[in-house]
């Protein structure tokens, strides 16, 4: 949709290792895993325009937010966000369409909703920290990259209504969005007023989903 280079840094790394995430977690730790996950996701930040989607884990460790990486100028980073139940209904719908063959930790054993809701409690200060936050419980994730793309780029889709609307109002103002939730359709949440106009503060070189 923008014409960027997509990086899926769960993908990359398994095509490399010729192994699962789930398996080098028990094989060789997680320590390692996120050694190399933040290796990649350096090269990926050396370039421009690249779309990077990673796990929630990957920003748990303070040092990524630094400027050499997540804190760097140009840089927009997006949490996606789930309720539990959301989450644990997609990783049993993933597992029903792989057929059990993949390994899925969070639905081994008993009562695997409350190790969602412990893991996302765990990580909320971390995921707090992107500058977007995008519901995404009821969204499908052509609708949810639409909506990114818009973010990035508002002239992408000029019939986004009544939040087209709003965006051209905030750009002639000089206002942006600092926290952005998206439910169903595109909707501000919170916004703040930054110096300049609303494009040059919003449109990033890469995005992290």
């Amino acid at each position: 949709r923008l014409g960027w280079r997509a990086v899926d840094t769960d993908a990359v790394l398994e095509a490399d290792a010729g192994i699962s995430v789930p398996e080098w977690f028990r094989t060789r730790g997680e320590a390692s895993f996120r050694d190399a996950e933040r290796r990649l996701l350096a090269r990926s930040l050396d370039d421009e325009g690249v779309v990077v989607a990673c796990g929630g884990g990957a920003v748990v460790d303070p040092g990524v937010w630094g400027p050499d990486l997540l804190g760097r100028p140009g840089t927009l980073v997006v949490a996606l966000d789930a309720d539990p139940e959301t989450s644990l209904r997609r990783l049993q719908a993933q597992q029903e369409a792989e057929g059990g063959a993949a390994e899925r930790p969070l639905l081994a054993g008993g009562d695997p909703l409350a190790r969602i809701r412990a893991m996302k409690a765990a990580r909320l200060d971390a995921y707090a920290r992107a500058a977007l936050t995008l519901a995404v419980d009821d969204s499908a994730p052509e609708q949810v990259a639409d909506d990114l793309a818009w973010l990035v780029d508002p002239g992408a889709d000029p019939d986004r209504g009544e939040c087209a609307r709003m965006a051209a109002e905030q750009e002639q103002d000089g206002v942006r969005p600092a926290n952005v939730v998206l439910s169903g359709s595109l909707a501000f949440d919170y916004i703040m007023t930054f110096p300049g106009s609303f494009k040059d503060h919003i449109l990033p070189d890469k995005v992290h989903v």
